[in-house]
């Protein structure tokens, strides 16, 4: 085999090129031919250009990479990958080109290599690939029947066959598989020849119409539970990203511009969606939360564009077709971050040496972001913080070391390491034979005072402790916790919690209903009602302290969906943490049926939305009050600051919005 170095301008640079050539081919971005191969390189191999997968002077658009997630990255030795492989090793991409002189569906895999013509159809297009979620199947849409319909073929392009019955004279396009790989969400303009969003089991003959509006309605992609869908609507008089159920409810708008913003691809963990828009000048991927803020632009070149976003089955790789501003567009893909992954990786950036209740909370956000996600990145930084305070922390002292005593659970529940294990028991002996309790056996705070902010401490850490050790005697003072703390601080009338209660004067210390505090209770007992079984005995008075907070607060949001810092001082500024935790409790008791659905579902997605409109583009979650004790007025709430960064601030929206 020979090679032809294509776009040199002169013999000096042929060493460099020779090396470009054997790099690029070594990761898939040559298009050899066999017996010459041309090589199409820039005259300057930029960083990017690494990561490139096509090189052809035709058009290549609309990869689609694997839905099931990537094998993971092996090992760095010496700061070079380990282990022989890569990271989605074996696996490929598809994608559209002409380069045949019509578009065809071609595959390449993820690593680089030969292009492969899947479809070769001289006298028909085709249009928009996707893999099944097994990737056994790819979707596509084809007009080499005369009008445009859907086709399934296998992955390595063999046994094509009609996806859905046919009606002559209309068109289907832009398919997306369901998550159990049995039907297809697409585009149809069957009725009255409008676009509109349709769903249909493949092979059968029953379509449910979806959208229903005058206006053209196209491109969906399905979220990786199946719960919603992301499309481009013109209603508003120019292309918007939407948003709804997977039946067709809750429509709502996610972007809001005058310009083009199309192509919509969800974020698998659900935080978000990646889009195409010209709103800059030039056609670029953005990323937005749900909120639709967080607006960032994936690419900052002058003269470059971007178009058709797709995202990996794990959501951390990104597939793009990419083009200098009016040149030919190739394939390239790049790591992604999303919004959820923004807000933990901005908490992991700033933890130093905080083995404290602080970066306890982002700790427990963390491990409850792994839960919800599988993406074992989460566990790592919590496991690598409570690693790095293990050795510091070599006494316990109070009852907010109960955080980092359930980081050490988890971590031992996934390492297996003894040292682990070891100081969590030094946790729990402390709470349960040294802490400092009133007469009736609260556990007090400082001195002789009950805080609510006891409970984030001590409740979750003694039911994984109960969970790992098999004794009932840790769920069973947690319990006891939670009726004891309600019966100091929960307002009967309200249902509201106090910040805290005074032994010496059996009364609460301020009669100031805090917002955070309140969050704090909440998460208790969500905590307990998980791990508590149905039957038993305390139960319903758990369910019952928890539904008495819940009315009270329910009436309480502000049409922002968030709480304010005093819950019932309207005066007092909106707070994001405390926001976070309700909205937490009030989503997880809906889905576990502790709360009406009726009642609640709306006010919980309000407290989603609200949150992700006080988070930054980079993750920074904004307007969390600062470190709070208890005070008597409710204007000294309201003084505290809540601009500053704050670590419990990214653990509790990792809490709510990673659900």
């Amino acid at each position: 085999m020979r090679f032809i170095l294509v776009g040199y301008e002169n013999a000096s640079r042929l060493m460099t090129a020779l090396l470009s050539a054997l790099l690029l081919l070594g990761l898939g971005g040559a298009r050899a031919q066999s017996p010459t191969s041309q090589v199409y390189l820039p005259l300057i191999v930029k960083a990017y250009e690494l990561d490139r997968l096509t090189y052809h002077p035709a058009n290549d658009l609309q990869p689609a990479p694997p839905l099931h997630p990537l094998a993971p990255l092996p090992p760095k030795v010496g700061g070079i990958e380990g282990g022989g492989g890569k990271r989605g090793g074996g696996q490929t991409v598809v994608f559209i080109s002409d380069r045949a002189g019509q578009s065809d569906v071609f595959s390449i895999p993820l690593m680089g290599g030969q292009p492969a013509n899947l479809t070769q159809t001289p006298s028909a297009q085709e249009d928009t690939p996707v893999f099944s979620p097994d990737g056994s199947a790819i979707a596509f849409a084809s007009d080499r029947d005369g009008d445009w319909s859907i086709y399934l073929m296998d992955s390595d392009g063999t046994n094509v066959r009609p996806a859905l019955s046919d009606y002559a004279g209309t068109d289907e396009v832009h398919p997306t598989f369901t998550p159990d790989g049995l039907a297809l969400t697409f585009s149809s303009n069957r009725a009255d020849g409008n676009w509109d969003i349709y769903t249909a089991a493949i092979g059968g003959n029953t379509w449910t119409r979806l959208t229903a509006d005058p206006a053209a309605d196209r491109f969906p992609t399905l979220s990786a539970d199946g719960r919603m869908i992301a499309f481009r609507s013109e209603r508003d008089g120019n292309s918007e990203i939407y948003l709804m159920d997977a039946d067709g409810s809750n429509l709502r708008r996610v972007t809001d511009n005058p310009a083009f913003d199309g192509y919509p691809s969800i974020i698998p963990d659900g935080s978000g969606v990646v889009f195409v828009s010209n709103r800059s000048g030039g056609q670029n991927v953005y990323v937005v939360n749900w909120a639709g803020e967080g607006l960032t632009a994936l690419e900052q070149r002058a003269s470059w564009q971007m178009d058709t976003p797709r995202l990996s089955g794990d959501g951390r790789l990104l597939l793009y077709a990419g083009a200098p501003m009016g040149g030919t567009f190739d394939i390239y893909k790049r790591e992604f971050a999303s919004p959820l992954m923004l807000i933990a990786q901005r908490g992991s950036d700033n933890p130093g040496n905080h083995c404290d209740w602080e970066a306890g909370v982002l700790a427990y956000g963390w491990i409850h972001a792994w839960q919800a996600t599988q993406d074992d990145q989460y566990r790592r930084w919590a496991q690598e913080w409570i690693e790095a305070c293990i050795p510091i922390k070599t006494e316990i002292t109070h009852v907010n070391d109960g955080l980092m005593g359930y980081a050490a659970l988890i971590a031992y529940q996934t390492s297996g390491r003894p040292e682990h294990l070891a100081f969590a028991q030094q946790v729990a002996d402390y709470f349960m034979n040294t802490a400092p309790r009133t007469t009736d056996g609260t556990l007090t705070h400082d001195t002789d005072r009950v805080w609510v902010d006891t409970l984030l401490g001590t409740v979750p850490f003694l039911l994984e402790m109960s969970q790992v050790s098999g004794s009932d005697v840790y769920a069973d003072e947690a319990i006891s916790q939670v009726i004891k703390h309600a019966a100091h601080l929960q307002n009967p009338t309200s249902g509201l919690y106090y910040h805290a209660w005074d032994e010496s004067g059996n009364n609460p210390a301020g009669q100031v209903h805090w917002g955070r505090g309140n969050g704090w209770a909440l998460l208790a007992d969500v905590a307990v009602l998980s791990a508590i079984t149905p039957t038993h005995p305390l139960r319903s008075t758990i369910l019952d302290i928890m539904q008495k907070q819940a009315a009270g607060l329910r009436p309480l949001q502000d049409a922002s969906g968030l709480w304010h810092t005093v819950l019932t001082q309207s005066d007092s500024y909106l707070e994001t943490s405390a926001s976070a935790l309700i909205g937490y409790a009030f989503k997880r008791g809906i889905q576990e049926g502790w709360l009406d659905e009726d009642a609640y579902a709306a006010v919980a997605q309000a407290a989603i939305l609200g949150v992700w409109r006080q988070v930054q583009a980079d993750g920074t979650v904004t307007n969390v009050s600062g470190p709070t004790w208890p005070m008597l007025t409710w204007e000294e709430y309201n003084a505290r600051p809540h601009d500053p960064f704050q670590l419990y601030g990214q653990g509790v929206a990792l809490l709510l919005e990673s659900q």
